[in-house]
């Protein structure tokens, strides 16, 4: 199995990119696609696709998708495998920060494994505003399942503490919604959990 393969099987939501687009953009430069080879055999067991966002920031790299082949799931491999890719970048590339997303079951995972919340409103990404994912979303008394929040990992060698400028962090968003995510249209929503506390979100869509 591919990696473009393992990330299709993985991935196939409402906006997830299908192979031929994650091909597109890796020869447009946009994408980088890396992957986890089983020593043994030689097959994929794990990728990662970065996101090229130094049109925004050139210290700043989008970990776009991590997947691991769920047959190999519950065996430590996804967290070496993080582990893994966080040294390459530290000592391949110049790239200070590392962003990502991801839903609020796999926060503490990243969590663990050195990424902070960035404390921006979180997104929930869909291909347009009457879609049913965000008529559900609206319609929920708790954090709808999709919502993805910001999510920031140092790459730097001595351990500064990361500072987080919401400015720019909404910045960084907008942009790789825009050039990756093909997303023209953002709409502010609320959802008011089940202790009466109200809290923002934004709705991103690919059509408006």
């Amino acid at each position: 199995m591919s990696t473009t393969s393992l990330f299709a099987s993985t991935f196939h939501g409402e906006v997830d990119p299908s192979v031929a687009t994650v091909s597109e953009f890796v020869q447009a430069g946009k994408y980088k696609i890396l992957a986890l080879v089983d020593t043994n055999d030689r097959s994929v067991i794990g990728g990662a696709i970065l996101g090229d966002i130094r049109g925004v920031h050139q210290d700043v790299i989008i970990l776009e998708y991590f997947f691991v082949n769920p047959e190999k799931r519950g065996k430590g491999i996804g967290t070496n495998w993080f582990k893994t890719l966080v040294d390459y970048l530290k000592q391949h590339t110049g790239f200070k920060y590392m962003i990502l997303e991801c839903v609020q079951g796999l926060i503490g995972f990243y969590n663990r494994l050195g990424a902070v919340d960035t404390g921006i409103q979180p997104s929930l990404c869909v291909r347009s505003l009457s879609s049913s994912t965000t008529v559900a979303a609206v319609s929920s008394s708790a954090r709808p399942a999709s919502l993805l929040s910001l999510m920031v990992v140092s790459l730097r060698d001595d351990g500064a503490e990361l500072t987080h400028d919401q400015e720019f962090m909404n910045k960084v968003v907008a942009y790789v919604r825009t050039y990756l995510h093909r997303m023209i249209s953002v709409t502010p929503k609320t959802f008011t959990t089940e202790d009466n506390n109200t809290l923002p979100y934004n709705v991103w869509a690919q059509q408006p």
